[in-house]
């Protein structure tokens, strides 16, 4: 079960991993040709989907921080919580997603 406890939909880059991931492999195998979307534009589309989400999941960093105990705030207890902090892989995964988007977009207005 530990395996699968971070597949849990529960942020907006997790979400883009998945259906970026399920269109890719769905353009994959099922040809589509209209006037201006042909499969490699989904192709390219879906894969920046997934490229950004994994970037950014990337950047989310665990972080945990002891709280005091106070008159306000109550008693004494482990914060656990994520913030951002890209590191040079996080920033490249995303760079390509917005590349990768940005080639799908093209190809759409463009052919």
């Amino acid at each position: 079960m530990g395996l699968f406890e971070e597949l849990k939909i529960d942020q907006w880059y997790k979400c883009l991993v998945y259906l970026g991931g399920i269109i890719f492999v769905l353009s994959l195998f099922s040809p589509v040709q209209t006037q201006y979307i042909t499969s490699e534009s989904i192709s390219l589309f879906s894969l920046g989907l997934f490229f950004i989400g994994v970037g950014e999941w990337k950047c989310q960093k665990g972080r945990i921080a002891l709280k005091k105990a106070g008159a306000y705030t109550g008693s004494a207890g482990i914060l656990k919580y994520k913030e951002r902090d890209c590191d040079i892989l996080g920033a490249v995964l995303d760079i390509l997603g917005i590349i990768l988007l940005f080639l799908s977009v093209i190809s759409v207005f463009i052919i």
